[in-house]
């Protein structure tokens, strides 16, 4: 099953099978195949039994993964209760080779705040913004200009600024990734700048248009030809986090766990899901799919729960993998974490474990373990087969490939 497969899944379908012609195509069979299928049945156990033995005597750390389409599911209120970390245990992720990870010095004191990545390198913006060469890790190129928010059309890289901090417009600037020329800079009427404050202003690119929230529940469609404002969409709450997938920019409220999804031709504002009691951090999108994840405590313990979720159409899958971070792109799921929760006492004390998650079985695939010393100082981006780890307390950028076998 792929992704496509789930989203078809996802759907209103046809009527199934009636039970009366299943139980006349039952009646068909005869007295011999209803005992070989209950011989095959048997060894079938049997085969069980002895792959759950091995899988719980292999030595090792082992990430705790679903069965294929397995998680909580539900497109309710309230999620099913349960400990994050719990599920059936499974083959251990592979680990990232050390030789495929690399720790990139950036400027000193540069203030950073956000990575976006591309085919062939990230995009790190700070006091400056630099861009860091995947095939030779080194900052090749800087242009000064400072911003809060930062996102990536391909043709295009948009910063989010402010003029002043006493109140005046959010500033919107178009740069030519090529030249570093800078295109064009509007100001975003109607906006406020206060600085990074919370929850704070943030930029997205979807469908030919540039969205830019100040923070609030406004939501303003940006013409990236002109900069000129098509139309200002009111949100039902204001978003704490922003993410961009083809024809549908997504929002997480900020101190809750309602999914919202504006049309970007349509502008009609829908609210998708509300992922229960706690408060979301970070949202990714890619291919109609959305990723959230929920931070939490367990009704049951007093542990933290921290858990990715998987949005398809309205359903949302609780994969009970305990996550801080996520990132999607070029089909790929990328998250940072915590320890299982079994071992977790505190939403800090495993900040630099970095997992890839198969998008459609929900397994771990592979892992590696980076040194970061604190998980709200850090932005995690995917581009082509890199993932980009920005560390600012250590005014440093992580190169993870992801191509080696």
């Amino acid at each position: 099953m792929n992704i496509r497969q789930l989203l078809y899944e996802s759907s209103p379908q046809p009527e199934s099978t009636p039970v009366d012609r299943i139980l006349v195509c039952g009646r068909r069979r005869s007295r011999r195949h209803r005992a070989l299928a209950v011989s095959v049945g048997v060894v079938g156990l049997a085969v069980a039994a002895v792959i759950v033995n091995v899988s719980a005597t292999t030595p090792g750390r082992v990430l705790v993964e679903q069965e294929p389409g397995a998680g909580t599911q539900r497109s309710g209120t309230t999620p099913t209760s349960g400990n994050a970390g719990q599920g059936v245990p499974a083959r251990a992720a592979r680990s990232i080779p050390t030789r495929d990870i690399t720790n990139i010095p950036l400027p000193a004191s540069g203030g950073y705040t956000a990575v976006i990545a591309t085919n062939n390198g990230a995009w790190i913006l700070g006091t400056n913004l630099h861009f860091v060469d995947q095939r030779t890790g080194r900052v090749s190129a800087t242009l000064n200009i400072t911003g809060l928010g930062l996102a990536y059309s391909g043709s295009s890289i948009w910063i989010l600024g402010e003029s002043d901090l006493s109140g005046g417009p959010l500033t919107l600037t178009e740069v030519d990734p090529s030249s570093l020329k800078v295109q064009f800079r509007v100001a975003v009427q109607g906006s406020h700048a206060y600085g990074n404050t919370n929850p704070r202003p943030r930029v997205v690119v979807a469908d030919g248009s540039v969205w830019v929230s100040e923070g609030d529940r406004t939501l303003v469609d940006v013409d990236p030809r002109s900069g000129r404002q098509v139309a200002r969409v009111s949100l039902p709450s204001a978003p704490g986090a922003l993410a961009a997938d083809g024809r549908a920019v997504w929002a997480i409220s900020y101190g809750g766990t309602t999914l919202m999804r504006v049309d970007t031709r349509t502008r009609l504002v829908t609210t998708v899901d509300n992922l229960g009691s706690g408060f979301a951090q970070t949202l990714a999108a890619e291919e109609a799919v959305v990723w959230t994840t929920r931070f939490g405590s367990e009704p049951s313990s007093n542990r933290v729960a921290q858990d990715l979720v998987r949005t398809i159409g309205g359903r949302s899958v609780f994969t009970h993998l305990p996550t801080a971070f996520v990132a999607a792109g070029n089909h790929q799921v990328w998250f940072l974490g915590y320890q299982l929760s079994s071992q977790a006492r505190s939403p800090a004390n495993d900040p630099g474990l970095l997992g890839q998650i198969d998008p459609t079985t929900l397994r771990v695939e592979r892992e590696a373990h980076l040194d970061l010393r604190a998980q709200d100082t850090v932005d995690l981006a995917v581009g082509g087969d890199t993932i980009w780890v920005l560390d600012m307390t250590r005014d440093a950028v992580i190169r993870v490939k992801t191509s080696g076998k």
